[in-house]
């Protein structure tokens, strides 16, 4: 079994985007693998602020979320709000060449 990692877009400076996204695969067919995504608020510059991770009409996604093989997943967090500047999405996972991770 692999180990955890944790996979970050680095802080991104929010642009026009109302959501920011973590689409990921697991293209493998035979492993279930349990994911965690983490969006943060790095706009007060310190102390972060997790976002609520939604997933399919606006439900907030239970972590560790488990992919199952073929199957694909796609998260996000609301960042619409005129105070959030700055943000950072991270996954946790089980570092594996079956995930592939799409994320803005």
């Amino acid at each position: 079994m692999y180990r955890n990692e944790v996979f970050s877009t680095g802080v991104l400076a929010k642009n026009t985007a109302n959501y920011a996204v973590a689409n990921i695969a697991n293209i493998g067919t035979r492993e279930t693998y349990e994911i965690t995504v983490e969006v943060w608020d790095w706009s007060s510059y310190s102390n972060p602020a997790k976002l609520p991770v939604l997933i399919g009409q606006n439900e907030q996604v239970a972590f560790p979320y488990k992919l199952e093989p073929n199957h694909l997943a796609v998260m996000y967090a609301n960042i619409a709000a005129a105070n959030i500047k700055f943000y950072e999405i991270r996954v946790i996972y089980p570092r594996s060449k079956d995930i592939v991770i799409k994320w803005y």
